[in-house]
């Protein structure tokens, strides 16, 4: 299957290589906006050919200008440090017409109001925290905290993702 990978961590870009071994071809995107031209049709390899698309949620500005608010109390003063550009990239993939979509998020649900809610639409029943795929998800997008699928080494555990979305295994605490 030909999987695209989005995140802007060297650690998770090197994880998604792994992906290789377990036979699929993969295309590692290190910016959002890398992966808004790949969408938009650049480059050789098109976004209809892609099977599975995999992203983090939180990336850099980067040149887009599109960010999220928040507070920074020290200097007292709003600034914008990162953007929610994997759930604008899901969308992307999705109306590219990639069946499969998983984004990763280093937050949490008590963290991070907007992963809370978009866990709560991707996925509303689950097993101690970990959402629960039905067969009728199979074509769908998912969200989950990184913490479940962390290799050893810290970085996202793409592969574990991948089968989750295909159906080869199922979601557990390990």
């Amino acid at each position: 299957m030909f999987i695209v990978v989005i995140d802007d961590t060297k650690k998770n870009q090197v994880s998604a290589q792994l992906l290789r071994k377990e036979g699929h071809v993969v295309m590692v995107l290190e910016s959002a906006e890398e992966a808004f031209s790949f969408f938009r049709g650049g480059g050789t390899m098109k976004p209809h050919h892609a099977g599975m698309v995999l992203t983090d949620l939180w990336m850099p500005l980067g040149e887009s200008g599109i960010g999220w608010i928040g507070y920074d109390q020290k200097k007292d003063v709003h600034v914008a440090k990162e953007s929610p550009f994997g759930l604008v990239l899901a969308i992307a993939a999705r109306n590219a017409g990639v069946k499969l979509v998983g984004i990763l998020t280093d937050t949490d649900h008590h963290a991070d109001l907007l992963v809370h809610w978009a866990e709560m639409l991707a996925a509303p029943e689950s097993v101690r925290g970990t959402p629960v795929l039905d067969e009728s998800r199979r074509t769908g997008t998912l969200i989950f905290e990184a913490r479940y699928f962390e290799r050893e080494d810290g970085s996202k555990d793409w592969v574990k993702l991948a089968k989750l979305l295909i159906g080869e295994t199922m979601p557990s605490d390990e």
